[in-house]
């Protein structure tokens, strides 16, 4: 728990310190069709430098999977619009394991407050998922997208297709 709190903390510094220069913004177009780039401008920019980081992760270490690349950038798309305290987030990610799940369906958001954080957290994974569908992402980016919270083993897809999963996770995880 500690450690989780530890991470926490570190990934709070970076978002409220990290932002995209000029440069940073032409690889993510050159990555992104227009229409996910304008998905991309949706997120708050904590979320975009975020995303930017765990993409930064994947491309330096030679991962070059167009659908991972473009799952990386927008993994994070459902919290687009989502206006949150840093605060609310970060109790929302560290509560996640004791609280338990609300049964409701994925298009509601019917809580306030910090449930309500907690909630984004849960469900912006098929949120976004539908987003980047929307912009135009392949099939497995949407997939990735979608299971980037997941347990491996609950992704529908081939081998190769959960190493990518996989490697999304670890990144997010790291970043």
């Amino acid at each position: 728990m500690f450690s989780k709190v530890k991470y926490r903390v570190w990934q709070s510094w970076k978002n409220l310190t990290d932002s995209l220069s000029r440069q940073d913004h032409q690889l993510i177009r050159q990555v992104l069709n227009p229409e996910q780039y304008r998905l991309f401008l949706r997120m708050g920019e904590a979320d975009q430098a975020h995303s930017f980081r765990v993409f930064q992760a994947l491309f330096s270490s030679g991962e070059d999977h167009p659908d991972l690349l473009t799952a990386a950038l927008l993994h994070d798309a459902g919290k687009a619009g989502q206006s949150f305290p840093l605060w609310k987030r970060t109790a929302a990610v560290l509560l996640d394991r004791w609280v338990p799940e609300d049964p409701g369906p994925a298009e509601s958001a019917p809580f306030s407050g910090w449930k309500r954080a907690l909630d984004l957290s849960r469900r912006h994974p098929v949120w976004g998922a539908d987003l980047a569908r929307e912009a135009g992402a392949s099939p497995l980016a949407v997939r990735l997208i979608r299971y980037h919270q997941s347990a491996p083993e609950d992704f529908p897809g081939a081998d190769r297709e959960r190493e990518l999963l996989i490697k999304l996770i670890q990144a997010d995880n790291q970043n």
